[in-house]
C-alpha cells in the first residue's frame, strides 16, 4: 500500500518539478522582440502571429495534453472576465501529425475565446519546452513565457499591468 502511494504521489509531483527544471534553464525571451510567426485560425486562414494586436494572451497547448485541455475552462473564465479590457485572448495550439482542423476543434469548439492554429517552426521560434503554457506579448514584444503548474497568477500578474 506504501509503494502504491508513493507511485501515487511520484507520478502527481514529478511533471511539475520537470516543469520548474526547464523553466530555470529555458532562455528568458522576456523583452525579446516577437519574430515573424504564422498562425492559421479555426477555418485555415493564415496570419501573422505579431498583426492580432497590441496585447495578447496565448494558451499553448496540444491534443496530446490533458493538463492543457483541463485548463481550458479557467483560461476562458480569465478571458471573460477581461473582456472590456485592451487584451485579446487566443488558444494556440501547436498540432501532432494526426491532428486534422476538426480534431483539434472539438476540443475548444465550446469556449469563446479565440483559437490559433501554429505551425511547425513556431515550437522553435518560442523556445517552447512542454505544454501548457502561456505567453503574454504587448507591442510585439514577448513579456512572459511560462507554466500553468508553476504560477496560476501569473496571467492576472502580468495583465495588471495591461488596464
Amino acid at each position: 500500500m506504501i509503494y502504491i502511494a508513493c507511485i501515487l504521489l511520484i507520478t502527481l509531483f514529478l511533471p511539475n518539478y520537470y516543469n520548474f527544471l526547464w523553466d530555470r534553464k529555458s532562455k528568458d525571451l522576456s523583452g525579446v522582440q516577437l519574430p515573424k510567426l504564422l498562425v492559421y485560425d479555426e477555418v485555415g486562414n493564415s496570419k501573422f502571429l505579431n498583426d492580432l494586436g497590441e496585447t495578447i494572451v496565448l494558451d499553448v497547448w496540444t491534443t496530446s495534453c490533458a493538463t492543457c485541455i483541463k485548463e481550458f475552462p479557467k483560461f476562458q473564465k480569465v478571458a471573460t472576465s477581461y473582456k472590456n479590457h485592451k487584451v485579446k485572448f487566443y488558444s494556440l495550439n501547436f498540432p501532432l501529425r494526426r491532428d486534422t482542423q476538426n480534431y483539434i476543434n472539438k476540443f475548444t469548439e465550446q469556449y469563446t475565446f479565440k483559437k490559433l492554429i501554429a505551425d511547425r517552426t513556431t515550437v522553435e521560434k518560442l523556445n517552447i519546452k512542454y505544454f501548457p503554457q502561456y505567453i503574454i506579448i504587448k507591442n510585439n514584444k514577448i513579456q512572459y513565457i511560462g507554466s500553468l503548474n508553476i504560477n496560476k497568477s501569473s496571467i492576472l500578474v502580468h495583465d495588471k499591468k495591461y488596464n
